[in-house]
């Protein structure tokens, strides 16, 4: 029994550690009672730790704690977003991030990354799908922010669109963090290593830009023209530009048209 003097730090670390559903029920229960009455917003640490916990019951637990919810705010709602995007359903995902505007409440900094990586996992219209989340980004400020750069490079390189990859690259106004960031991705697509290669000459880094080179020359790389590869739940599987064979592309064009009412792709 969970004792009502716990301390808030605490309860984030016992949430995080929690190994079975009926612990993490036990911390909302505490919550409940002790906490959430004085500040609606005392469930967010619970929810994030269960939604990125990489347990599926945990997850089922958490969404079903935010859709009973009536106070919101950012950080939940990012919370959910990579809970969706970590349990590869980004329809979720970005039905989540358009409610949470409707809602009236702000993007942050946190919030596209993961919203960014949504689009890599659509096959179809993934890559007007990004063009919008960028279009997002741009629209509310956060084309600086070096994690969202790095999250927009890897997703057009991935959809095979270098030159805007490049461009974004170009402008970022902190290359090495963006660098970084990106080598720690580790993304293994022929577009992605010509991009990396060129980033690696830009910043200097003669050594790794060269041992790329030689990876795409030893791997012959090569791409079907008007094709794309993308990896979807441990499966890879080869698209056309413009194939609407996903099971799901119905309810992305809805969504799209949701992005599209938003903001207007010229800005970007």
């Amino acid at each position: 029994m969970i004792q009502n003097t716990v301390k808030n730090d605490n309860l984030i670390s016992l949430s995080r550690n929690c190994k079975t559903l009926n612990q993490l029920k036990q911390i909302h229960a505490h919550l409940l009672i002790s906490r959430i009455p004085q500040n609606p917003y005392a469930i967010a640490p619970l929810l994030s730790a269960a939604v990125t916990s990489g347990n599926a019951s945990f997850f089922s637990y958490a969404r079903s704690i935010f859709d009973r919810l009536l106070h919101r705010n950012t950080f939940m709602y990012n919370s959910m977003i990579r809970g969706y995007v970590q349990s590869r359903s980004p329809v979720a995902a970005f039905c989540c991030y358009l409610d949470m505007l409707d809602q009236g409440l702000a993007a942050n900094n946190f919030t596209f990354p993961p919203l960014i990586k949504a689009c890599a996992i659509l096959v179809p219209n993934s890559r007007l799908t990004g063009r919008l989340v960028h279009a997002h980004v741009v629209k509310f400020g956060f084309l600086e922010d070096p994690f969202t750069i790095s999250a927009l490079i890897e997703f057009y390189s991935l959809v095979h669109d270098m030159e805007t990859a490049r461009l974004l690259f170009d402008r970022s106004p902190q290359k090495d963090v963006v660098v970084w960031t990106l080598a720690d991705m580790g993304v293994a697509d022929c577009g992605t290593h010509v991009l990396s290669y060129n980033m690696y000459r830009e910043a200097g880094w003669e050594i790794e830009a060269n041992s790329v080179r030689k990876m795409i020359s030893d791997g012959g790389m090569k791409k079907k023209p008007g094709s794309s590869v993308i990896e979807v739940n441990g499966v890879v599987e080869e698209f056309l530009a413009g194939g609407l064979c996903h099971p799901q592309a119905q309810e992305i064009i809805k969504i799209l048209d949701s992005f599209f009412k938003r903001v207007n792709l010229e800005d970007i």
